[in-house]
């Protein structure tokens, strides 16, 4: 059987290279798509069953700053705690409402990577949240479909080149509503499922 890595792994390889990101966000400042939803408060934690997704991790959504503020603050871990020898892998955004579909527009904090964006499709039902990323492969497949351009990373004898998003925030937003149900752009296998804690 494949094991899964788990939510920190995965967001880690994304924080170092291989998964997209982007120069843009997905929001202009005071853009009505811009939501809060605070259901998606609290503490989840990924499923048990390797089967059904990714299994280990821990995901802490807060409000980033006062009342009314419409950011988040992400924490991914290992069951609470930091794996051993890393940090907890922390992030801020924003969720926004693009056609049917939610995603958190989300920068890492404390990385190299300053502002880069990288987007997460977000479904919640009742106590139940998945969280999809972006098919790394889609690009290089579509390189007319969005502009972009690649980035070479990675560690040691280890080489990724990722997708970098170049468009602007127009243009991102109506390439997902295009594509928000596209299963080459968003790929089961990196799909993250949670329970509320």
């Amino acid at each position: 059987m494949l094991v899964k890595p788990s939510v920190g792994i995965i967001l880690l390889l994304c924080a170092m290279s291989g998964c997209v990101s982007s120069e843009h966000g997905l929001a202009l400042p005071g853009d009505e798509k811009v939501a809060f939803d605070p259901t998606l408060l609290g503490n989840w934690e990924s499923s048990v069953d390797p089967s059904v997704g990714f299994s280990g991790g821990f995901l802490r959504v807060e409000r980033l700053g006062d009342e009314g503020k419409k950011t988040y603050a992400l924490t991914w871990s290992m069951d609470g705690q930091a794996a051993p020898g890393q940090e907890p892998q922390q992030a801020k955004g924003s969720l926004v409402a693009i056609g049917d579909s939610r995603y958190f527009d989300i920068v890492a904090v404390a990385t190299k990577d300053g502002d880069r964006h990288w987007f997460l499709k977000v479904k919640q039902q009742k106590n139940d949240l998945s969280i999809q990323l972006m098919n790394s492969n889609y690009f290089p497949s579509h390189p007319k479909a969005l502009a972009h351009r690649f980035e070479n990373g990675g560690r040691g004898p280890i080489q990724i080149s990722s997708p970098v998003i170049t468009a602007n925030t127009p243009e991102i937003c109506r390439f997902l509503e295009q594509n928000q149900n596209n299963p080459e752009l968003w790929i089961e296998e990196y799909t993250m499922r949670f329970r509320r804690r």
